[in-house]
Parts: C-alpha cells; sequence; structure tokens
C-alpha cells in the first residue's frame, strides 16, 4: 500500500491558539485525524510528522527516500527562506505538493514568496484543513498509482460481489486509479442492496 506523509513545520504545533482568522480554530490533532480519514478513503497510508526544527524536517525528508510514496507539506515561515529544505525536496525525488492554510499571496508581502514552491510539484493554498485533503487526492490522482492489491485490502476477502467484479479486470492491469476504486465500490454496493431487496421479498 502506498504510503502519503503529511509534514507540518514550526508554530503548527499551536493550532487552535494561533490567529484562527487566518489558520482556523481546529487542532494539528484534528488537521490530523481529517488526514488519516481522507487517506482510508483513498486507499493509502498516512504517517503524521510535525516539527519546529529545520533540520529534524529535513532529516525526515532524506529518511523518506525509499519508504514514502508522496509528501503535503506545510513548512511554515521556512517556506520563505529556507534554501536547505528546498534542496532537499529537490534531492529525495518524491512528489511534493506545498500546502498553506492561509493563502500566503494575499497576506504580508514577505509571506507572498516560496522558495520551495519550484521544487514542488503543486501548491495548495487558501483553503485551510481541506487544501491538505486537495493535495492528497492530487498526489493520489495525479502522482501516485495505487496498487491492485492494497485496493483489494480495502475490502473483506469474503466480500463474493467485490471478488466477482476484481477477477473481471485483466491481470495484467498492475494499477488501478482512485476513479477505478470508487466504481467498484460504488457496484458492490449496489449488488449488495439488490441481494438485501431479493432476501427481503423472499422472506430469508
Amino acid at each position: 500500500m502506498k504510503t502519503i506523509l503529511i509534514m507540518n513545520g514550526p508554530n503548527l504545533s499551536q493550532l487552535g491558539k494561533r490567529d484562527p482568522k487566518h489558520y482556523g480554530s481546529g487542532t494539528l490533532a484534528d488537521l490530523e485525524n481529517a488526514c488519516i480519514s481522507k487517506g482510508i478513503e483513498l486507499g493509502v497510508k498516512v504517517q503524521c510528522f510535525q516539527s519546529e526544527s529545520e533540520s529534524a524536517i529535513i532529516r525526515k525528508l532524506h529518511t523518506s527516500m525509499g519508504v514514502i510514496d508522496g509528501i503535503v507539506l506545510n513548512a511554515g515561515a521556512y517556506t520563505h527562506y529556507s534554501i536547505a529544505i528546498r534542496d532537499a525536496i529537490e534531492l529525495i525525488k518524491i512528489p511534493v505538493i506545498e500546502v498553506h492554510l492561509s493563502d500566503i499571496h494575499n497576506r504580508e508581502s514577505f509571506r507572498n514568496t516560496s522558495v520551495i514552491e519550484a521544487v514542488c510539484v503543486e501548491q495548495v493554498c487558501g483553503m485551510g484543513v481541506k487544501g491538505y485533503l486537495v493535495a492528497m487526492e492530487k498526489l493520489v490522482e495525479k502522482y501516485i498509482s495505487i496498487d491492485s492489491d492494497a485496493a483489494e485490502a480495502l475490502v473483506s476477502d469474503n466480500d463474493p460481489p467485490w471478488r466477482n467484479i476484481s477477477r473481471s479486470i485483466p491481470m495484467r492491469q498492475k494499477h488501478w486509479s482512485p476513479t477505478t476504486i470508487r466504481s467498484l465500490r460504488k457496484e458492490r454496493r449496489s449488488t449488495r442492496s439488490t441481494k438485501n431487496c431479493l432476501c427481503f421479498l423472499s422472506g430469508e
């Protein structure tokens, strides 16, 4: 199963206390729980990491090589001046989406510039917590392939409708897109509903 890392930088540990106008009233735990739930929906594992330290963030980026498939990064204030974090992102060759709770392009002038933007695959800002979830969707849809084994593991092995549907897909198809997974789930639910109706009508 693919893994997405949710990385948060300095002062994001203080969400819920810091300037709710720009950062909302939810806590870091609320944000991370929302990302974990989104991961379940998308069929990926989610790791969460937060640090006030530039060196800790860089070490985490380095150790992500060969382990993490995509990263959602809010580097906080380091966004605007940390060439070291920029270089680490460029080094690891993992798709990174830069995220900000507030719209950095419509705030103080010193926040308008992102030195990491050029080495990230995309930037999402000004959407609050939803921005993290949108970034996760973008990673899965555009930059990460979902293993068919992981997709099948999303449901019980004892579910006959699902297993029939999965077997109808050519084995040469190595990866399933999230759209395909959602279609299979929908078809599975439809099959279950039909079966339940038939059982009710027959008195079972």
